[in-house]
């Protein structure tokens, strides 16, 4: 006996990038956002510790200071909180500004460039994750609404 071919192919053979899960994306954002910020508060407690420290005061300290607005946001990311991630690009703007000043007036200027690196990525990651939770909205021109009910 012969075996009929069905006519249609099964969908999940050729169609199968339409079926998979949505929230995929928004993980991998998530996750790339978490690593991001990893990232950056590995490099700066690194660079604060061992690679440069400071001369005249506790290399402990400092490096606590530094990494402290780091830590804070790490539970908004997990739990896909809006506001704190939109603060957290503002807190991210101290290590902007922390990063382009070194690498423009100091010896250090190789540990400021990675710095400056590893913070424009988290901002854009981070970024990136807010705009794919919460699309913008349209915003309806009252002009137009105004002509269409004349």
């Amino acid at each position: 006996m012969v075996k009929k071919r069905p006519l249609v192919a099964h969908p999940r053979k050729y169609w199968h990038f339409l079926l998979k899960d949505q929230n995929k994306h928004k993980r991998e954002g998530q996750n790339l956002a978490l690593y991001s910020q990893l990232l950056l508060m590995l490099w700066v407690g690194s660079w604060h510790l061992w690679l440069s420290p400071h001369p005249h005061f506790s290399p402990l300290i400092i490096t606590t200071l530094w990494l402290l607005p780091l830590a804070l946001p790490l539970y908004a990311i997990g739990k896909r909180q809006v506001k704190a991630l939109q603060y957290n690009g503002f807190l991210l703007m101290i290590y902007v500004i922390h990063g382009a000043t070194l690498l423009l007036s100091n010896n250090e200027w190789q540990l400021a460039a990675i710095e400056l690196i590893l913070t424009l990525l988290c901002f854009s990651t981070q970024v990136m994750m807010i705009r794919r939770w919460h699309p913008p909205t349209q915003k309806k021109d009252k002009k137009a609404e105004i002509d269409n009910q004349r």
